[in-house]
């Protein structure tokens, strides 16, 4: 199979990132990673390019905040 990657040299800031996950939804990443066609890293990138953005800039499946019981503050 042909793994589609990032073009060599085509990254400006490299960083290697060291976040800790359960090993299942790492498993599943990769395992959609592989079903697509990308390494892990070209599809993470691609993911957050793609990711659809509300008008406070948060992605659009993220459940809205649970605000019962606060008081509303009026914003200027």
């Amino acid at each position: 199979m042909n793994v589609k990657r990032r073009p060599r040299g085509s990254m400006k800031e490299p960083v290697s990132v060291g976040w800790e996950i359960d090993r299942p939804v790492k498993d599943h990443f990769a395992a959609l990673a592989k079903k697509a066609g990308y390494t892990n890293s070209a599809f993470l990138e691609l993911m957050m390019r793609s990711v659809e953005l509300d008008k406070d800039g948060k992605p659009t499946w993220i459940p809205p905040q649970d605000t019962e019981g606060q008081l509303p503050i009026d914003k200027p």
